[in-house]
């Protein structure tokens, strides 16, 4: 048990020597160190990711490769390659990015910035920084094959001035915003493809033969991307995972809503058993609260099936 510091070293309870620090930063970046031997902490020690970036940021002074950064933090043997996942899990995640010579920094050091794409109607976008209150356009020439919703790394080519607003490009994808659409199912020949309702996804998705679940042609249905493309000019690839029905069916739309926003298609159950202990009858107090009007003739131009009941 860690009672108190003094200077650079650390001691336990028994006021015997656990470790030295021998920079601030092992303070300032919160090593964590566990496991013990005769009452001496001397098992690994773990970095958290929010150190990491912050260290990049404040005090490495340049880029660093894993085990140079390894190194400055004072990871131990033990500890390198929970640390090396760590550092690998930012970059995937965009919180750093790997230079050349696989040395890594900060990406803002990079005039790069992540966030969620926008893409309007028109087909331009925007991205808003995560890290900050920026807002970058992007052209359409720049969405790379990013879509509508997907969380993206951007390359801010331009800062704009007072009036004109910041420009970039996107250099990756780093998570998919959607990967089940719903939209109208076309059969050319042996080509399938589907037509997103939302026309802010940018492409077509490709069906292959095998994967339409008998769709027919101008059938509404709902696709399941199972290949993202990897250029702008290619079309990501799906299979039919739901067959909707025909569009002038009204019943469709909300078919279309549940899946277009991949909303359950179940109640669950402890949902389903609460509903089953609701009482059937009209309980004594609350007849009592209202006036009984049930002797009164109503007409309602609701069906059966409405469900606003």
């Amino acid at each position: 048990m860690i009672e108190n510091c003094l200077g650079d070293w650390l001691f336990n309870s028994s006021s015997s020597c656990i470790f030295s620090l021998s920079a601030r930063a092992q303070i300032k970046y919160g090593v964590i160190t566990h496991g013990s031997s005769g009452g001496v902490l001397t098992d690994t020690t773990l970095i958290s990711r929010e150190k990491i970036i912050s260290f990049l940021r404040e005090d490495a002074g340049r880029p660093l490769k894993i085990r140079e950064l390894a190194k400055q933090l004072k990871v131990t043997d033990d500890a390198y390659r929970t640390f090396r996942h760590t550092v690998k899990d930012l970059e995937r995640d965009g919180a750093i990015i790997r230079l050349r010579n696989s040395r890594y920094a900060p990406v803002e050091s990079q005039n790069l910035i992540s966030g969620r794409l926008a893409i309007t109607s028109s087909g331009f976008g925007f991205v808003s920084s995560e890290g900050s209150d920026l807002e970058v356009f992007i052209p359409a020439t720049s969405l790379a094959s990013a879509h509508h919703t997907d969380r993206v790394l951007v390359k801010v080519t331009s800062r704009g001035g007072r009036s004109a607003q910041p420009e970039g490009e996107i250099t990756r994808v780093l998570e998919r915003g959607k990967n089940q659409l719903v939209g109208t199912f076309h059969r050319r020949g042996r080509f399938c493809y589907v037509e997103p309702d939302d026309v802010r996804f940018g492409s077509v998705v490709t069906v292959p033969s095998g994967q339409t679940a008998n769709a027919e042609h101008n059938e509404t249905v709902a696709v399941t991307v199972e290949k993202w493309e990897t250029t702008r000019s290619s079309t990501p690839v799906g299979r039919i995972s739901a067959r909707l029905g025909d569009r002038d069916n009204p019943q469709v739309d909300a078919k279309a809503v549940i899946f277009s926003h991949q909303l359950p298609l179940e109640f669950p159950p402890h949902v389903l058993s609460a509903a089953e202990d609701i009482p059937q009858g009209i309980p004594t107090k609350t007849e009592l609260e209202r006036q009984d009007r049930r002797d009164l003739t109503c007409f309602t131009i609701d069906p059966r099936s409405a469900r606003d009941f």
